[in-house]
């Protein structure tokens, strides 16, 4: 899980760079770098990343306004509520995205010492409450860890984005080892007492966000045959700790899609 997911467009890799290693020399932690670990799929890593994030930084430039992936994904931060523009060429950002006040760096040569790299240092800094490279020490304000979530977790019945008239439910048994999560998603028809069981993969807890991804098997081959997919959730705790904001990516063979729900505490 990082901090600042840089969206940009491959073309601009080059000028990019520099500003992806000035953030992360402040101490945040960047994802920028698009190789994708062996064993995972793009959309699972780079799913996970974007909704897990707590600052998406699109690169507006002569490229990326024409870019697909990088509009999709800025509009991701829009409705996430953290979006960080910042031009590096003199053009105008795309239909919609025209209200957010971007960071200019046109000018900038990569240099540290930049007066529109300093504000934009700091106004992330005042976003993620990190570092902003100021020169002067500050004492980091006392913080309250999360409760931990270990237990049983619920949501209400809700229509999936693949199930037509049917109504799921899911069971989620959470157990949390410090920022390690562990468990099962069990997911449910209603009105039936039957359900699936699958495993929580490489999940992780950091303050307050949830991040974890399922695997499973779906009718899609030739002849009918079974096709993997995986199931990315990224959950915010909220309402003091009672409910979690989940967000479920998909990548099934016919197509992914984003679902949201709230799981609450089982009693």
């Amino acid at each position: 899980m990082s901090d600042i997911f840089i969206s940009y467009a491959r073309e601009d890799r080059d000028r990019v760079a520099p500003l992806a290693n000035t953030l992360a020399g402040h101490g945040w932690d960047v994802f920028w770098d698009r190789a994708i670990p062996t064993g995972k799929t793009w959309r699972e890593v780079i799913g996970a990343e974007l909704q897990a994030a707590r600052c998406v930084m699109v690169i507006w430039s002569r490229h990326s306004i024409t870019s697909d992936w990088v509009l999709e994904e800025a509009d991701v931060g829009r409705e996430r509520a953290v979006l960080v523009p910042v031009l590096i060429d003199d053009v105008k950002p795309p239909l919609g995205f025209r209200a957010v006040q971007a960071a200019s760096l046109l000018a900038w040569d990569g240099t540290p010492k930049s007066p529109a790299l300093a504000q934009l240092l700091a106004d992330i800094g005042k976003m993620l409450d990190a570092p902003t490279g100021a020169d002067e020490p500050t004492r980091a304000p006392e913080s309250v860890s999360p409760p931990s979530i270990s237990g049983e977790w619920v949501t209400s019945p809700f229509s999936s984005a693949y199930s037509g008239d049917d109504r799921f439910s899911l069971l989620f048994e959470f157990v949390q080892q410090e920022d390690t999560l562990l468990g099962t998603v069990v997911e449910a028809r209603e009105g039936t007492n039957r359900g699936v069981s699958r495993a929580i993969v490489d999940g992780k807890v950091k303050g307050g966000v949830i991040s974890f991804h399922t695997r499973g098997e779906m009718t899609g081959g030739p002849n009918g045959a079974l096709l993997p997919y995986n199931e990315m959730y990224v959950g915010t705790l909220v309402q003091d700790g009672q409910q979690i904001d989940f967000r479920r990516y998909n990548d099934a063979p016919s197509g992914g899609r984003t679902e949201r729900f709230i799981a609450k505490p089982r009693r």
